[in-house]
Formats: C-alpha cells, sequence, structure tokens
C-alpha cells in the first residue's frame, strides 16, 4: 500500500421518501435533480458506474482505485443478490443493513 493510500468504505442507501427539512453539511451541499439530469462532471467518477444500478434497485458490490482523488485508476463493480450483499456487509462493517 503507498503511503497515501486510504481504504474507504461506503454503503450507498437510497430512500423514496423523507420527512424534516434537509440541510447542507461539511462534505455535502444538497440539491434535487431529475435522474436523467444528474450532472456526473461534479461527482467522482466512480458515480457514473453504479448510480445506474442503484436508481433500478439492483443491489451491486463496487470497488475503485483513485489517484489524487480523482482519477479513477482501476474499478470492479458487479451485480449481486440481497443476500450475496448481506454477507458481503457483515465481513466488511460494523453497521447493520437488517
Amino acid at each position: 500500500m503507498l503511503k497515501d493510500e486510504k481504504t474507504i468504505i461506503v454503503h450507498v442507501f437510497k430512500s423514496n421518501s423523507y420527512t424534516g427539512e434537509i440541510k447542507e453539511s461539511e462534505e455535502m451541499k444538497p440539491e434535487w435533480f431529475e435522474t436523467q439530469s444528474v450532472d456526473f462532471s461534479k461527482m467522482w467518477p466512480d458515480d457514473k458506474i453504479w448510480f445506474p444500478d442503484m436508481i433500478q434497485d439492483n443491489y451491486f458490490f463496487g470497488e475503485y482505485s483513485f489517484e489524487a482523488h480523482s482519477e479513477l485508476t482501476s474499478q470492479s463493480h458487479k451485480l449481486i443478490t440481497q443476500e450475496e450483499l448481506l454477507q458481503l456487509q457483515k465481513k466488511l462493517s460494523k453497521i447493520s443493513l437488517v
């Protein structure tokens, strides 16, 4: 592993409804977009890979490597079953999805 290389595990959650007020944070300024109008040029390079599967309610697992936080240097993305996702989640995280 390179000195500046870091591993980040990200869980993507989708919701079709919410209550309350959405607020800006240090990390993100929330905005609403039509699905077909998402501007991937303002997002991380891997987002255009997994985003279509999220919109289609597919379960997926991906690993993406970056150089300088912006250049996608390698990627692996595959569709999986819900059961496979739950088993991966148990191995990779302490956050329960069920």
